[in-house]
């Protein structure tokens, strides 16, 4: 029989908007590649432009919703915000203005029949929730199916120190949790997935039942790029920075523009400071930065959400990442180098990659480190070359990227 799985999620990871939706999207392909038939139970609304997306990557979603809210006018209160909530930014890319929801304001009382259904009507042999906001779904699960089904938890952080991060910076977190909510939910599957190995050791000692197994990401890179760019002869340095709509990202650039690329204009003459993303948004309508990215003297421009990354790093030279909380891997990281791009990150940034691409990277603990090492690149071109060289050399190759599914891929059902 087929290993059939059963992804349960209510991000629409097919736009590939943010880190978790690539991570989600490569790891459903490689599934796909690898032989699995693979389903999506998705709680949310598919727009015109999904389903196009969800074709042209050959993906099963089956799209999950209710029109039925609570009786109580509170509980219908609660209930149409988090119906926007899911419908228009799948759980966790929230509005920068909402504050963080609990585990039970993430239950779908009518979502545990749909899924029930779905489990039925597929006959999955594994099936795999993304977060721990999805665990609730396994109430769905009769105890003769149950004992059947590998049920995985892909982790992704952990949420409880992430969570913590974000309260001791006053910055917003989409999930309010702590240690014992999170154990509770991850007790309740056979296979715990960690994004990286500290995170796989910290999962061991809070859930000793549940097998835990590690499992990065692999970009699924496919640069245009034939040649380093630095070896280009474009007079102006193009810097990027590409991130989601989240208060550790907002405060990562908003720090870096006040504190490093204003005071350092001069400096910096020769290059120039590309932003993508929806991060974009938040710096739009933040007080401090609206002045700043509005000066043409400033040379910041902002793409916002970009359709297609391969055009995004086909313009930039090198990427920085000046990222200073928030826990799990950083996605973006991965894949710049992949595509080849010099990076520039924290301590913290190189946090959980792998040590081949932790030894291709850059590490600036400071803002000025940070503007020394673009200054210098623009000055030096050849450094820049021979850095751009030594990335595209030792980035994961198809092969490497493979390596990281391989453990877990060995595990499913």
């Amino acid at each position: 029989m087929s290993k059939r799985i059963l992804i349960a999620t209510d991000l629409p990871f097919w736009r590939r908007s943010t880190g978790a939706q690539q991570r989600i999207a490569a790891l459903a392909n490689q599934m796909v590649r690898h032989g699995f038939i693979v389903r999506t139970f998705y709680l949310g609304h598919k727009t015109p432009t999904d389903g196009q997306q969800i074709e042209t990557n050959g993906l099963s979603v089956k799209s999950y919703s209710s029109d039925q809210p609570p009786r109580s006018f509170w509980g219908r209160m609660s209930w149409g915000f988090r119906s926007v909530k899911h419908s228009l930014f799948g759980g966790k890319d929230s509005s920068p203005t909402a504050g963080p929801m609990t585990l039970n304001e993430f239950r779908w009382p009518w979502a545990i029949k749909a899924f029930s259904e779905c489990v039925e009507e597929f006959q999955p042999t594994s099936i795999i929730c993304e977060y721990v906001k999805m665990a609730y779904l396994l109430d769905g699960l009769p105890a003769r199916k149950r004992a059947d089904i590998l049920c995985v938890i892909d982790t992704h952080d952990v949420q409880h120190l992430r969570a913590k991060q974000f309260e001791q910076r006053s910055a917003k977190h989409w999930l309010n949790i702590d240690r014992e909510q999170e154990t509770e939910a991850l007790s309740r599957f056979d296979l715990v997935i960690a994004i990286q190995e500290n995170e796989a050791e910290l999962f061991r000692q809070m859930v000793p039942k549940p097998d835990v197994v590690v499992c990065g990401h692999a970009s699924e890179m496919n640069s245009s790029i034939a040649q380093s760019p630095g070896k280009q002869k474009e007079e102006i340095l193009t810097v990027g920075y590409i991130a989601s709509a989240n208060d550790a990202n907002l405060h990562a650039i908003k720090h870096f523009l006040i504190e490093g690329w204003i005071p350092s204009a001069k400096r910096l003459s020769g290059c120039h400071l590309v932003i993508a993303g929806d991060v974009c948004r938040l710096l739009r309508d933040n007080s401090a930065c609206e002045s700043i990215i509005a000066e043409p003297t400033h040379r910041i421009e902002l793409l916002g959400r970009v359709e297609n990354l391969t055009d995004f790093y086909d313009r930039i030279a090198i990427i920085i990442n000046p990222i200073q909380f928030g826990a799990g891997l950083k996605i973006k990281n991965c894949e710049a180098l992949e595509f080849g791009k010099p990076l520039i990150t924290t301590s913290h940034g190189i946090d959980g990659m792998p040590d081949q691409l932790q030894s291709i990277t850059v590490v600036a603990d400071s803002t000025a480190e940070t503007i020394d090492w673009i200054a210098g690149w623009s000055d030096d071109r050849a450094s820049l070359n021979s850095q751009t060289d030594l990335v595209l050399a030792k980035r994961l190759d198809p092969n490497g990227r493979k390596k990281i599914y391989e453990r877990l891929f060995d595990l499913l059902k």
